[in-house]
């Protein structure tokens, strides 16, 4: 059987809200449904004209420790969460109403916004998603992150990451729509380190850090503040999330095997790039090798 995913957007609107991670400013994100082919779109409802920002790649300005997008002067930054759920849950159309530049933080995973959708209710329209097809191994590097994409039948992640303990090596493999994105990926929590806050901080960054969201990892445990890790390789899988979250702007899932290691936001939109230059781009019922 080829790989196949039905469009599919949520029934109703739904409310979310918080405090964005780096601004630290109060963000109402609404989550809406669109039309079918519309794809994934940001609109800042607390600008004049309430601009639209699509979720695409050609419009990523910065992958410095979040991923930001820019359109018609308007911004919205630190989305990588929220367009993991949407990913995850195989949403290819919806509308993200944000009363500020960044999404709220919630808990530093994308589960919040994984349930808040399928509470609004998942639902498929007719046709398929297009999706890029990976005919032959592709190579992409950045400083310290390497990827290698290779063909397959079925999506596939296999992400590896080396950090200094108490964290170490870790290595994690997932399969959209296979394996179970709520319970096994959604609420991987995003991290740091507590010798990094200093200069995080000085950079005018994490403003809205608070404890819950994500977790801090100390020099000599691997707990700090922030709780127990939720799985003994939360890292590994909440680096595969700010993939997952970042290949999203591509608009369509990739049929290939992503092999990353030590990936970040940087490289991520990189990959990104190379796929959509790289691959080709089929509806899912022409049927692939």
């Amino acid at each position: 059987m080829p790989f196949t995913l039905p469009r599919r957007s949520i029934a109703r609107p739904v409310r979310i809200s918080g405090v964005g991670l780096h601004t630290g400013a109060p963000c109402d994100i609404e989550l809406a449904p669109a039309a079918w082919g519309r794809g994934v779109v940001f609109v800042r409802t607390d600008l004049p004209g309430e601009p639209e920002i699509p979720a695409s790649v050609d419009h990523v300005v910065s992958t410095d420790r979040r991923t930001e997008l820019l359109a018609d002067g308007a911004t919205v930054s630190t989305i990588e969460h929220v367009m993991a759920a949407v990913a995850g849950l195989g949403i290819s159309d919806l509308m993200v109403r944000m009363s500020a530049s960044e999404p709220p933080q919630m808990d530093g995973s994308a589960l919040p916004f994984c349930q808040a959708l399928i509470d609004a209710g998942l639902t498929d329209g007719a046709g398929d998603q297009p999706v890029f097809v990976v005919t032959t191994p592709i190579d992409c590097e950045h400083e310290m992150t390497r990827y290698r994409v290779l063909p397959s039948h079925e999506p596939r992640f296999t992400v590896s990451v080396e950090f200094p303990p108490p964290i170490g090596a870790q290595t994690w493999g997932y399969r959209p729509f296979s394996d179970d994105f709520t319970a096994d990926l959604a609420g991987a929590r995003t991290f740091g380190f507590a010798a990094e806050l200093d200069a995080l901080r000085r950079r005018d960054l994490i403003r809205g850090a608070r404890t819950g969201a994500g977790f801090l990892i100390g020099d000599r445990d691997g707990e700090g503040e922030g709780g127990p890790m939720r799985w003994p390789d939360e890292c590994a899988r909440h680096k595969t999330l700010d993939l997952i979250g970042d290949l999203a702007l591509l608009g369509a899932p990739v049929l290939g095997h992503i092999v990353a290691h030590r990936p970040s936001h940087r490289g991520n939109v990189g990959l990104a790039r190379t796929v959509a230059h790289s691959c080709r781009l089929e509806t899912a019922s022409a049927g692939h090798p």
